[in-house]
């Protein structure tokens, strides 16, 4: 009885950080999203500034903040949740990448980061990024746990729910 109680606890606690860290994932990307769409002619200027990416700022420019608005409607709801965790770890690892070049080059580089994310340094950045894909992936693998617990499968399964 009292392992039960401990297990429920503990689920409980798991789905409260899970859903804690979806909260935190769509403010950070509906944020940085609307603060590109906002100065989209500034942020394509930046890109058209930055190594290895200026020749494709003009599709960059409006394809990051869309891509990052996918990611905020995956994340919304229950069946498309999983690959908004996963959609957001790609690309943030995606962006690590990216800054861990533009670091690694000593140039002097714009910044093409939306709103009050801009004042962070190149390293700070690259560190909240790989954390945040580190916690991505973790979504990811208990959403899958958390749909697989619902639909009474126990070796990976999923169930359709139509």
């Amino acid at each position: 009885m009292v392992a039960v109680f401990i297990n429920k606890q503990f689920v409980m606690k798991r789905a409260s950080l899970l859903s804690l860290l979806q909260s935190l994932l769509l403010l950070l990307f509906a944020y940085t999203a609307v603060s590109k769409f906002l100065n989209l002619a500034a942020f394509e200027a930046v890109l058209r500034r930055t190594p290895f990416i200026s020749r494709g700022a003009a599709v960059l420019a409006p394809a990051t903040p869309l891509a990052e608005l996918a990611i905020v409607l995956l994340l919304l709801f229950p069946k498309t949740r999983y690959w908004g965790f996963v959609a957001s770890a790609a690309i943030l690892l995606l962006f690590a990448v990216y800054l861990t070049a533009m670091l690694l080059s000593g140039l002097k580089l714009p910044c093409s980061c939306g709103g009050m994310i801009s004042a962070l340094g190149w390293k700070e950045h690259v560190a909240m990024n790989v954390v945040l894909a580190g916690l991505s992936v973790w979504g990811a693998r208990e959403e899958k746990g958390v749909r697989i617990q619902e639909s009474g499968g126990t070796n990976g399964e999923w169930r359709d729910e139509n």
